[in-house]
């Protein structure tokens, strides 16, 4: 009878409309899931002669309430706010690191010196002794700092490996949905499959910024980076994480491609990954960078400096530290057998980078790893004529193949060197090399400074010499040639210069001599004290300590940004998760309602097979008569 398959076609329809009710309910906690809906309509009707009579309901689909849009606006801003989190997250831990007012480098270069300048005010046993601890607590502070920063290098590694672990666990995931959407394709929607799709890409979005793009088929493709494929329909391109091409302590994202691994860490960017990438590229590196030539820097102005005067015993000053010098290695993919070592010259002109030594078959090229800019390079590579460029002079032994390179740190392992090379305080030289003295005799009142040395190499520095003057505005050294003298112009004299002050006039003589009397004299020991302010980094534009004030402030402003950048973006996330819910999301409150309506029509539907029957047995029993 029509009413009675109308009636269970209704229950049938009310069925499936009460069990996408408790779906709903069920999963209104689960993340990513889709509000689903069933849509019902009238089945076609049924031609009896006199026109046509309906014959009930049937479900026509069960739809999830989803917006690509507004999903793919909660993909790209939960990559952002992982990024920036995470940026942000370990850029503070260097930032407290480097910042810290008592564990920081500052404090520990403030009481060096300040012991330097008592030790130039008396150099005495007892300050000699004291400047000598706080030489060894300034390098053990040195050494502590890097010691840090690398702690948070093998950290920083551990989690790269663990975010590309999860990376390809995820893609794994999103290609088997692929398959299993792809097999079920009858004309129905799997909805709950496509949300957990749509769930595995938002994860994916969180570790790495990804492009989505949907074949014909349904599958959805993804890329990272520049367009690597990381899943296309049901099949994954995985990334992995090797040893580095140049360093075997180091590790490098690369991308599994059918021709072979591709290092792919600069391009990467968003989400978990690109946010530890960014952080080991732009602040944890340059910062040991940083705090490697701060150190380097100290160390060589320092040892600079004292090897310009006498110690206690009247010897020349020798080094009070000892430095590491340039880092060199040869990418393992070399097949020459040449290699290089690396000097560096001129500590002034190093940046914050690390540069690749390239051979290309018609010469050899110098280039920045950070921008790719290209050194000019000067002389042939031997020991007597050094290539040079930056700074840096590079010596190549051996034979090299066209494309073979070298990737060179000047200041990254410079902290490994970094000691105390003198053994006691007796070595800090507080007494000048040279002595200035006007002759009784003189007509005038013009005196001269002890002079200040310039060229320790010099090799007549100590054999004194005799300034004549001639005139009132020329004089000769001992008896070599007449010479202009410029008031407030130094005289150059065996490596040495000297200021004469006042006005000479002919006759007068000004010897220069070896100092003797070196008791009681601070006068290098002053010139060490005056290392603190010496603009040796940077061009000659900072000293040591506005060196590393500069790398704290760029850390501190890297961090600043960053948290700036997470906050900003959580609300970004937050009003396109709220949109998303307002169309997806499953409200209680309605499903409640729905569920009350679905439940009276499914007892009203169930009457009417009630009646059906009722009405099916009146004709059977009239039958029967």
């Amino acid at each position: 009878m029509t009413i009675i398959s109308t009636g269970t076609d209704a229950l049938t329809a009310f069925q499936r409309s009460l069990d996408t009710v408790a779906q709903n309910i069920a999963n209104v906690n689960t993340p990513g899931y889709s509000r689903q809906s069933v849509t019902l309509r009238a089945r076609p009707p049924q031609f009896v002669g006199f026109g046509f009579l309906g014959r009930g309901v049937e479900v026509a689909s069960v739809t999830r309430s989803y917006s690509e849009f507004l999903t793919q606006q909660v993909q790209t801003a939960g990559s952002s706010v992982a990024r920036f989190s995470t940026l942000a997250g370990f850029a503070a831990r260097v930032d407290d690191l480097l910042a810290d007012p008592a564990g920081g480098l500052s404090p520990a270069l403030s009481s060096f010196y300040a012991a330097v300048q008592d030790f130039s005010s008396d150099p005495s046993f007892a300050t000699r002794t004291a400047v000598f601890a706080e030489a060894g607590n300034l390098v053990e502070r040195f050494d502590a700092l890097d010691q840090r920063l690398v702690e948070t290098t093998r950290e920083t590694t551990q989690a790269i490996e663990q975010s590309v672990a999860e990376i390809n666990q995820l893609a794994t995931s999103l290609s088997q949905l692929n398959g299993q959407i792809g097999r079920g394709a009858t004309g129905a929607v799997p909805n709950d499959l496509l949300d957990q799709r749509d769930e595995v890409i938002r994860q994916l979005a969180e570790r790495i910024a990804v492009t989505t793009v949907t074949d014909e088929s349904g599958n959805i493709n993804l890329f990272v980076g520049n367009g690597q494929t990381l899943v296309v329909g049901t099949e994954r391109f995985p990334l992995a994480v090797q040893q580095s091409e140049f360093d075997p302590t180091r590790r490098e994202v690369v991308y599994e491609s059918l021709n072979g691994r591709i290092p792919i860490e600069n391009v990467l960017t968003g989400g978990t990954l690109g946010g530890l990438l960014e952080f080991q590229s732009d602040i944890l590196d340059p910062s040991r960078r940083a705090l490697g030539a701060t150190a380097a820097g100290f160390a060589q102005t320092f040892n600079a400096q004292n090897a310009q005067g006498f110690d206690e015993f009247g010897e020349f000053g020798s080094d009070i530290f000892s430095i590491g010098g340039a880092q060199a290695l040869a990418s393992t993919n070399n097949s020459g057998s040449g290699a290089i070592s690396v000097t560096v010259e001129d500590l002034s002109q190093i940046d914050e980078t690390n540069y690749r030594f390239i051979d290309e078959g018609a010469g050899f090229r110098l280039v920045r790893a950070d921008t790719g800019q290209v050194l000019p390079l000067t002389g042939s590579g031997t020991s007597a004529d050094p290539f040079r460029a930056g700074g840096l002079a590079i010596v190549l032994t051996g034979t090299t193949d066209d494309g073979d390179q070298f990737n060179i740190e000047p200041t990254l392992a410079a902290i490994d060197g970094l000691g105390l090379a003198a053994a006691d305080g007796y070595a800090f030289a507080a007494a000048g090399r040279l002595r200035g003295e006007a002759a009784l005799s003189n007509i005038s009142y013009a005196t001269i400074d002890d002079g200040s040395v310039i060229d320790i190499n010099n090799p007549n520095l100590l054999n004194g010499a005799s300034i004549n003057f001639l005139t009132a505005t020329t004089f000769q050294v001992d008896s070599g040639p007449t010479q202009t003298f410029t008031p407030g112009s130094p005289i150059t004299v065996n490596g040495a210069e000297f200021q004469i002050t006042g006005t000479p006039v002919a006759g007068d003589q000004f010897t220069i001599a070896r100092n003797t009397a070196a008791d009681g004299d601070n006068r290098n020991a002053l010139l060490l004290a005056s290392t603190q302010d010496a603009e040796v980094l940077a061009d000659g534009t900072l000293s040591i300590g506005q060196a590393y004030t500069q790398l704290v402030a760029n850390v501190g402003s890297v961090t600043a940004r960053a948290q700036a950048s997470a906050s900003a973006q959580q609300v970004v996330l937050e009003s396109a998760e709220n949109r998303r819910l307002e169309v997806s999301g499953v409200n209680l409150d309605e499903e409640a309602a729905d569920l009350i309506r679905f439940q009276q029509a499914y007892q009203a539907a169930a009457q009417i097979v009630a009646v059906g029957s009722e009405l099916f047995d009146v004709l059977l029993n009239a039958t029967r008569r």
